[in-house]
């Protein structure tokens, strides 16, 4: 009997969803990808924010007002009808290779066939004190979006740490509505790791010429909450 049982269970584990853990760029990617090659295969992809989902490329456009949300907003492009389902809105936080198990955060075990983990990065925050205050923000997925759109609304003077292509594309769309913002950043030149001497001078004058002042070769030791208001 514990053999038939054991034989079962293993047959459903090869039988079994392929589970996907991630619903950003590169896990709706590999839905796409698999299911124009099987399109009878089984999926359940897993997203831990509570949006449907979405291109994050297009944040800095979105949080500037370039495009709207239904704009952004990217369901995968599959087959109608094919086994699909998508968990919005459940983190999985643990995962049991022995028994090809994960678990959600309300509990659930979900079975596995094959487990692909597309969980994308996080933002680095430097360490630095005062970064937990109030009113400093990382910028990295639509949760952050929201609240930097709601921070402009009311905010007059905006701080970016990082004058990298998303520092520099975040100080862009933090300018609606008036507000002056100013980049910050430890190296020589702005993006430092894509461009030369002579194409970051070119940038910095296209920077300025928007109206955003910059600040280079020069770090923060300390962030204090009058500037978090």
């Amino acid at each position: 009997m514990n053999g038939y049982v054991a034989t079962r269970e293993a047959q459903t584990v090869r039988d079994g969803p392929i589970i996907v853990v991630g619903s950003g760029p590169a896990g709706m990617r590999f839905v796409e990808e698999y299911y124009a090659r099987e399109p009878q295969g089984e999926v359940l992809l897993f997203g831990g924010e509570p949006w449907a989902p979405y291109d994050r490329v297009m944040l800095s456009a979105f949080l500037a007002g370039d495009v709207d949300e239904e704009e952004i907003f990217r369901p995968a492009s599959v087959p109608d009808g094919v086994p699909l389902r998508i968990h919005h809105n459940t983190p999985i936080v643990a995962i049991d290779p022995a028994a090809r198990q994960v678990v959600d955060a309300a509990g659930g075990h979900h079975g596995y066939r094959k487990l692909v983990l597309a969980v994308g990065s996080r933002p680095h925050v430097p360490n630095i004190r005062g970064a937990d205050l109030s009113g400093v923000y990382t910028f990295r997925d639509m949760d952050d979006a929201q609240r930097l759109m709601a921070r402009t609304a009311r905010s007059h003077r905006t701080l970016v740490l990082g004058g990298g292509l998303l520092g520099l594309e975040a100080a862009r769309a933090l300018q609606r509505g008036g507000t002056q913002v100013t980049v910050i950043d430890h190296g020589v030149r702005l993006m430092a790791r894509q461009l030369d001497g002579q194409a970051a001078d070119l940038l910095k004058e296209q920077v300025y010429r928007l109206g955003i002042q910059v600040v280079l070769g020069d770090g923060v030791a300390q962030l204090r909450s009058v500037l978090a208001r």
